[in-house]
């Protein structure tokens, strides 16, 4: 799949709990947040994780692209959306798992 800038996909799986979760993704740019020669598979992305298709959270994440399995669907781009409106200040994952940016 030729991965476009400013376009969303989508991957789905089934967490421990049995729920399913889908992450629709909104690719930024190409490159990701790690060592240059790592950099060439990996996505910028702003990722917002549904369960069961309700809201969970929406953060910037680095995607290795063979992990955008899908194109999203219009209802989904459309989620994100409305969800990314009412986020003003995304942390990466990075921050969200240390409790600070790593670089």
């Amino acid at each position: 799949m030729n991965i476009v800038e400013g376009k969303y996909y989508a991957n789905d799986h089934i967490n421990l709990n049995g729920i399913k979760v889908t992450n629709v993704i909104k690719v930024i740019s190409p490159g990701g947040n790690l060592r240059p020669e790592y950099n060439d598979p990996f996505h910028v992305t702003e990722t917002m994780s549904l369960e069961d298709g309700e809201f969970d959270s929406l953060i910037k994440m680095d995607w290795y692209e063979a992990y955008l399995e899908r194109e999203a669907t219009t209802d989904e781009a459309k989620k994100f959306e409305k969800y990314r409106k009412e986020v003003n200040n995304l942390k990466h994952r990075a921050e969200e798992v240390t409790g600070h940016w790593i670089k």
